[in-house]
């Protein structure tokens, strides 16, 4: 995720050329994510990680596999528009590609503290659907500042598309926090 927001901060930047090779590292991972699940998968299949309901840990590689997906998706269309973000939302289209990043990362703590400490998972889970909030008002700053804006409509559609598929990263990681509490709250006892 942290390459996402680099690739981000140079599209804000209009440093196109290094934007182009974070895109392709960021292609690179996805697929490398995609062997690993496919690990986790057969792992789980013979019945190696059964400390919690296969269930419970399909349901989150899906959506973490989802957002591996959405961020090669976001990727290509960085690479594909390498738009010019007018000054007066910069500040935040970084801000919101921060808020992203600091979601998925505290979904990683949370998944990470499932195994040792369910009070915490919960409690980081819920921080993640805080972030999330901020994360879609921020998305929605944007886009009422696009509709009001008077450039050109190829453009706006192509920012739209940038900033929405960075709010929608950051709902599928508050999606996941369902699973994290159900799973906090079902093993717990």
């Amino acid at each position: 995720m942290s390459l996402l927001d680099e690739c981000i901060q140079l599209l804000v930047n209009e440093h196109f050329d290094q934007c182009e090779k974070c895109v392709e590292k960021i292609i690179k991972v996805e697929n490398e994510i995609d062997e690993i699940k496919f690990l986790i998968e057969e792992s789980i299949s013979k019945g190696k990680r059964l400390k919690y309901l296969i269930e419970d840990q399909v349901k989150l590689l899906d959506v973490l596999e989802h957002i591996a997906d959405r961020t090669e998706i976001l990727a290509r269309f960085i690479h594909a528009y390498m738009v010019k973000i007018p000054n007066e939302i910069k500040d935040d289209v970084i801000e919101l590609s921060s808020k992203m990043l600091e979601t998925v990362n505290k979904l990683y703590k949370a998944i990470k503290s499932i195994d040792h400490d369910l009070d915490k998972a919960y409690a980081l889970a819920s921080e993640v659907e805080k972030l999330k909030e901020d994360a879609v008002e921020i998305e929605f700053k944007i886009i009422r500042w696009l509709s009001q804006s008077k450039i050109d409509v190829k453009r706006v559609i192509e920012i739209k598309d940038i900033v929405s598929l960075l709010g929608r990263i950051a709902e599928k990681a508050e999606e996941a926090t369902n699973t994290i509490k159900t799973m906090s709250m079902k093993y717990r006892m």
